[in-house]
């Protein structure tokens, strides 16, 4: 089979260009590249994206990378049907990430928070919108005390959003807008998204 390698480049603040590092090989061999996502948890990096794994299924891999740009071990988030479109975020002692997840034959957004050590808290998953529609493309962001998510809902073209609790709840999800390929971020007081329409 064929596939991609993730790479990282460090930028430093004053707009110069510091080494180019391999961080893995890029393994999966669909139709066209994936979404390759990562976030900062104050000492090092959580990159994740997805990998075709013998069986046909999809997994999310994790790897840290130092403020140096060296990469640490891979290791496995999440195993799924189709589980592609990683988003990550930080919150206050660790990750949130999520994927778009068939399991159930329909196209679902599922989460799960990853401790800075790499331990993986919710091996199976939680559901974060899993309906009857098709949902895609999640963003999320932490604002100090939950993570919001956002993503589309396909079959009504749609925007919609859920808060996350640290501790992995997961509440009642809410519209926002119609429109497409949210992204998500937290400034002072409040949630900022941006979408296509």
């Amino acid at each position: 089979s064929w596939g991609y390698l993730v790479y990282g480049k460090i930028v430093y603040s004053d707009g110069s260009l510091g080494s180019r590092y391999q961080i893995s090989d890029y393994t999966y061999d669909g139709w066209r590249k994936d979404k390759i996502s990562l976030a900062f948890d104050g000492a090092n990096y959580l990159v994740v994206y997805p990998d075709s794994t013998s069986s046909g299924m999809v997994k999310i891999i994790g790897v840290f990378v130092s403020t140096d740009g060296s990469p640490g071990n891979t290791f496995t988030i999440a195993i799924a049907n189709s589980a592609k479109g990683p988003a990550i975020s930080y919150g206050d002692t660790s990750y949130f990430v999520t994927w778009k997840d068939q399991r159930n034959g329909n196209r679902d957004i599922y989460g799960t928070r990853v401790r800075t050590d790499g331990t993986v808290l919710d091996p199976s998953g939680i559901p974060i919108f899993s309906t009857s529609n098709a949902e895609i493309t999640p963003s999320l962001a932490f604002d100090g005390e939950n993570w919001l998510v956002v993503c589309k809902n396909l079959t009504i073209n749609r925007i919609e959003a859920v808060f996350v609790a640290q501790n992995g709840n997961a509440g009642t999800s809410f519209p926002v807008i119609e429109g497409s390929n949210p992204c998500l971020c937290f400034g002072l007081n409040d949630y900022f998204m941006s979408s296509d329409h």
